[in-house]
């Protein structure tokens, strides 16, 4: 999932430093903006996005302590551009935005678009909301046939669920959108024994609602040994966009928040400072549903937060990955310009005074720490001067013949992590 993540990074590089200072919701006025003022329908039928949009617009154009209410209902929501986030909101300081509870559904019929995306608030929360999506941005039926030698099998897709010609499935993140997963329908889980992914770049029509998908290599060919015919199986679209999505920001909570899918994670958090709250976050089926996954990837992914979350009293369960992880991407010394100077690759962002711990990768060994007393962007390259230099760096052409360097103030250090429950996924609790 990490090269989803990077991309998003550079909409918070730039402007992290301009931010202003934190104000606290008990001395900031609040102003109300009922998205149904705007135009929203929750009806379950009228398209709402514009509406919903225009009120965020108007909470933020208020000034800090707004609030944004979404009554109960379902609101069918497209974003204003094709796949990219139907809710882009940026810059907001001290905003609400909240629903009446499990009753308020946000259905986002873009299968690949994001629902809500988060940049470089100031404490803002999203609370008391259910997020769907149709169509799904997975199918799911059954195996019909299986052939080992030539390395493809037909998949009957069930009725209700999209085919994969839609393009969603066709314009999946390559190579590692594309693939799917041999299901156990009674325990919605893996079937015991089997691989737990097949990649399948591309596929063709057969019969009715069969397909046939080929498998990308002799590694995944040799794997259709685990598969047979009435096996059930799901297919997934995974994509950039996230249900939730929060980067950039000085202060963040969600609350009470129900992810029923997501063409790629429930919940996104990068780059991210000051206090991260997830709290009654619940990634589940749909009751009474047949689904055999929710969304495409984590349950909840951290990456670069300079302040550890708090995630607590939440639900996981059916994700195509993790559920709850918490990391940085290394920056890999390319060059020794001068024991001071050093041109690391990007793919952390750091700050002056920021500490790195520096890693040999062929023995395991950390060599020491940095500590950064510049920064300056060159190409696609960070170059960095240190405060000292450290005796026995060896740059390289990558991670495997380079150092490696950790940042320490970006690794999402003193997160708290306490009951949730963990059911029934595809990867790592």
């Amino acid at each position: 999932m990490r090269q989803i993540i990077l991309q998003s990074v550079a909409l918070w590089v730039m402007a992290a430093s301009a931010s202003t200072a934190v104000l606290t919701h008990q001395t900031i006025a609040s102003s109300t903006f009922n998205v149904r003022d705007f135009g929203a329908v929750a009806d379950g039928q009228t398209e709402s996005g514009a509406g919903i949009r225009a009120a965020f617009q108007a909470a933020i154009k208020a000034g800090p302590g707004s609030e944004v209410v979404l009554e109960a209902g379902t609101y069918r929501v497209k974003p204003a551009v094709p796949r990219e986030a139907c809710f882009p909101i940026h810059g907001a300081t001290n905003l609400v935005m909240r629903g009446a509870g499990r009753s308020t559904q946000i259905v986002i019929t873009d299968p690949a678009a994001g629902g809500f995306s988060i940049g470089l608030g100031q404490q803002v929360t999203l609370r008391d909301l259910t997020v769907d999506y149709d169509p799904l941005p997975f199918c799911q039926g059954t195996i019909r046939a299986v052939d080992t030698e030539a390395g493809y099998f037909d998949l009957e897709v069930e009725a209700g669920y999209p085919a994969p010609d839609a393009e969603n499935f066709i314009k999946a993140i390559e190579p590692y959108g594309k693939w799917g997963m041999i299901m156990d329908r009674t325990t919605r889980r893996i079937r015991s024994g089997t691989p737990d992914h097949y990649l399948t770049p591309r596929w063709e029509p057969r019969d009715g609602r069969v397909w046939r998908f080929y498998t990308a290599d002799e590694h995944h060919r040799r794997n259709l040994q685990h598969m047979r015919p009435g096996d059930a199986y799901v297919h997934l679209a995974r994509g950039y966009g996230s249900a939730v999505f929060a980067h950039g920001c000085n202060g963040f909570r969600i609350e009470n928040v129900v992810v029923h899918a997501s063409p790629g994670l429930a919940l996104g958090l990068v780059g991210n400072r000051g206090e991260i709250v997830v709290r009654g976050l619940e990634v589940r089926f749909t009751q009474g549903s047949q689904r055999l996954l929710t969304a495409n990837a984590d349950g909840v992914h951290c990456q670069q937060n300079r302040a550890g979350p708090i995630i607590e009293q939440c639900y996981f369960e059916g994700m195509a990955d993790d559920a709850i992880n918490l990391y940085t991407p290394p920056n890999v010394l390319q060059e020794l310009r001068s024991p001071t100077n050093w041109l690391v690759s990007p793919g952390c962002r750091v700050l002056p005074g920021d500490r790195l711990q520096v890693l040999d990768p062929k023995t395991g060994r950390i060599r020491g720490e940095v500590k950064a007393v510049d920064v300056k962007p060159e190409r696609r390259a960070l170059l960095l001067t240190l405060e000292a230099p450290l005796e026995g760096a060896v740059a390289g052409a990558d991670h495997r013949s380079a150092d490696t360097l950790y940042n320490l103030d970006a690794c999402g250090a003193g997160f708290q992590i306490r009951r949730n429950h963990m059911n029934g996924h595809r990867r790592y609790g």
